[in-house]
């Protein structure tokens, strides 16, 4: 089990990421995803860039703030479809790999299909931490949150089909805060 908690001091704060910055990271990971096609599920290459572009910036904001690894290996070429470990999770951070998600309000919620992705990477053990991040659109950026650090292991029984959309499900951080499976950044 890994301390959690040594994640808290970093994530404390805001950070500003730049559009460069974020547009670096997606296009290399969106060329990357769109050459597989396993990875690319029929969508158009500016498909595949906008979702790689919205998720890289909570990721690239976690990264600076903890200093960490970017652990996507399609930046090194050693991501290999057959092998989770290759790409499984975003950052090493503090000897952690860390799955970064975005969270755009008070709760995290999350499309089914990317649940569906979250539970293949926890039942591969190939996460020890998830943090979830606001953003906020700035002049030539964003403006990024941590909000929560979670544990993968125990997530999952705190996720639960929402209530307002057929497509996603969101997780209860107020029960696990209360069961210690979660931690508050802010």
């Amino acid at each position: 089990m890994v301390n959690m908690n040594n994640l808290l001091e970093p994530l404390k704060g805001e950070i500003f990421v730049s559009n460069e910055e974020v547009s670096d990271a997606a296009i290399l990971l969106a060329e990357k995803i769109f050459n597989d096609k396993y990875k690319r599920r029929g969508r158009s290459y500016q498909q595949v860039f906008k979702s790689c572009f919205y998720g890289r910036i909570a990721e690239v904001g976690v990264k600076k703030l903890l200093k960490a690894e970017d652990k996507l290996d399609v930046f090194n070429d050693a991501w290999d479809v057959n092998d989770r470990s290759t790409y499984g999770c975003d950052l090493i951070a503090e000897g952690m790999r860390v799955e970064v998600k975005s969270q755009k309000g008070e709760w995290f919620d999350i499309p089914n299909d990317g649940l569906k992705t979250l539970r293949n990477n926890i039942s591969a053990k190939v996460l020890d931490v998830v943090v979830t991040a606001s953003y906020k659109q700035s002049e030539n950026g964003y403006v990024v949150t941590p909000r929560f650090i979670i544990d993968p292991y125990k997530m999952l029984q705190y996720v639960k089909p929402s209530h307002y959309r057929d497509n996603k499900s969101f997780f209860d951080h107020h029960s696990a805060l209360r069961a210690g499976d979660c931690i508050t950044v802010r």
